[in-house]
């Protein structure tokens, strides 16, 4: 008895450690659910604070929809991206500076990417933005 209990105990230990991991998995093949419609134009927004306007989005969307997913975690957002579109309809998705020096990270609809800093920036450089105000940790 006493064994078929130990036994137990340590299924459910097991069970309790292995469970949230499967649930974490990244799958490396998904790619962001980014609106697929071209904006009119779109605001960089850092701390709540409106960091700059633009207009030339297709550089940092065509960037965004090559993100390469990452595992979710409860870092603080940085800022937000606003895209507009002619309907009034809007779309964000949200910036995170990174765990590294090498990716910038956003999240969106469907979970969370990375993408290559230096390309990050300097899209947001081609669009007009003041990337100095575009937090890096």
């Amino acid at each position: 008895m006493r064994a078929t209990a130990i036994a137990l105990a340590l299924l459910v230990i097991a069970a309790a450690l292995v469970i949230p991991m499967l649930g974490a998995r990244v799958n490396p093949k998904q790619k962001p659910q980014i609106d697929p419609r071209t904006p009119v134009s779109a605001i960089l927004s850092i701390g709540g604070e409106q960091a700059g306007a633009f207009t030339n989005t297709a550089d940092l969307l065509t960037l965004l929809r090559s993100g390469r997913a990452v595992q979710p975690h409860s870092c603080q957002l940085a800022g937000q991206i606003t895209f507009s579109y002619e309907s009034s309809n809007q779309w964000s998705v949200y910036i995170l500076p990174g765990h590294n020096a090498t990716n910038y990270e956003f999240r969106c609809s469907n979970g969370y990417y990375a993408v290559p800093r230096d390309s990050f920036m300097a899209s947001l450089a081609a669009a007009g933005i003041d990337t100095t105000s575009v937090p890096t940790k």
